[in-house]
């Protein structure tokens, strides 16, 4: 980080040249020297170019100046945020905006960046995370000096890059970075959620062994806390990786575990676990209790406004495929309709009425829905919902003879199957 970034951003933002900034101020190639950072202006020119580019003037020349009451509110807002409390949080940075605007010290700056980026990350606002993170911290921070950023500013950096590398899929790097600050963190709630994340990265690259373990980490580190709501979504995942792991019973148990924890019963947390537990219900093939299930966890969803109904929608409509029930089928196809908000979640609509389609032997139309699918699936490199579905429309080739395409179709799942395992 130095003073020439700050430049070329507030620069950016004006909309304005290095020629019309510098002009009869210092010469052009002088001052893009100063945004590279190979020049350090003087004082009087920094006075200069922040009249040019209508900014305080200590946004320039105190750069390097630490402030006491700013530091106040970061602190403040940080407590904020460890709250969850959205409202609050909102209600904080309007309350402080002025403040905030330009805010002097370029490390008080990137700590402030990095806190606004994990409020986004808090609201599940990831595009917005991400281009906030891509924008505001890659072109700000300089990698070869992060080293020099004292121990607290590295420990937030270190984290929220590693939540921008979980949001792209760079697991990996995810579960490098998280390590990297689980091994410096002295703060227990910090070390807790780290442990958590190091299992969903796990889990993200279906590795259950090691999800397993640090979930169970991540559990023991919230019941010491007395954090009841996270420690039931610690239960979650653990049920979430036995499901997966074809261990039902047990899946069931830590469900049941979570719901009992539960502080208040915490809606997000409660409507996930339902959600999981009509999944668990239906793999085990109970799917009267499955529908039962899943129904009362979209009716919470719609009273409180909170989760995605999609997801259970989705859900419900596989549950009553098991049911054959096609007048309840059409109705709730339509109501997913309504809630579909991306050609993901419409595509594995398609899937659905292709099910239909073969419950009722219109087979053309089952073969076009689902050939569709896949192709949606493959293009979009979706590879999670490609284990499966190939070799269903394969099984369903091969029993009418079309062994070429049977084949064909089989690839594509070995091809899913080779890239969530990371064979290619």
């Amino acid at each position: 980080m130095h003073i020439g970034k700050r430049l070329r951003e507030i620069r950016t933002i004006r909309g304005m040249t290095q020629a019309k900034v510098s002009k009869d101020i210092i010469s052009a190639p002088h001052y893009s020297n100063i945004e590279a950072g190979i020049f350090t202006p003087s004082q009087d020119t920094l006075t200069l170019l922040a009249k040019r580019l209508a900014v305080p003037a200590t946004y320039f020349t105190h750069s390097y100046a630490e402030d006491k009451f700013m530091a106040e509110l970061l602190q403040q807002y940080e407590g904020i945020l460890e709250k969850e409390d959205v409202a609050l949080a909102n209600a904080f940075l309007k309350e402080h905006e002025k403040s905030f605007d330009y805010i002097q010290s370029l490390h008080q700056e990137l700590c402030f960046k990095l806190l606004r980026c994990l409020a986004l990350f808090k609201e599940k606002e990831f595009i917005a995370f991400q281009q906030l993170y891509e924008e505001k911290i890659l072109s700000y921070v300089d990698f070869d000096i992060l080293h020099t950023l004292n121990i607290r500013l590295q420990e937030k950096y270190d984290y929220i890059t590693g939540l921008y590398h979980y949001i792209i899929g760079n697991h990996n790097d995810s579960i490098e970075l998280f390590s990297k600050v689980l091994k410096i963190s002295e703060d227990p709630l910090l070390h807790a959620r780290l442990t958590f994340n190091i299992a969903l990265a796990h889990y993200r690259l279906f590795h259950y062994t090691e999800a397993l373990h640090y979930s169970k980490k991540a559990r023991d580190c919230y019941l010491h806390l007395h954090n009841w709501d996270k420690t039931a979504e610690c239960y979650n995942l653990m049920a979430v990786l036995y499901k997966d792991t074809n261990r039902l019973s047990t899946a069931e148990l830590y469900i049941h575990k979570g719901i009992q924890i539960l502080n208040d019963k915490t809606i997000r947390i409660y409507t996930m676990l339902l959600h999981n537990l009509a999944l668990v219900y239906q793999e085990q093939e109970q799917h009267k209790k499955a529908l039962e299930t899943i129904e009362n966890c979209i009716a919470i969803k719609k009273e409180y406004h909170s989760g995605t109904l999609f997801s259970s929608y989705r859900e419900k409509l596989n549950i009553l495929l098991s049911l054959k029930d096609e007048t309840e089928i059409t109705r709730t196809l339509e109501y997913a309709r309504l809630v579909c908000k991306s050609s993901l979640e419409e595509c594995h609509l398609r899937v659905i009425e292709g099910k239909q389609h073969f419950q009722h032997q219109r087979y053309d139309a089952y073969e076009k829905c689902l050939l569709q699918s896949i192709d949606y699936y493959l293009k979009h490199e979706q590879w999670e919902y490609l284990k499966c579905l190939p070799e269903e429309l394969a099984t369903y080739y091969a029993k009418k003879k079309h062994y070429k395409k049977a084949y064909e179709l089989n690839l594509t799942g070995l091809l899913a199957f080779k890239k969530i395992y990371r064979e290619l």
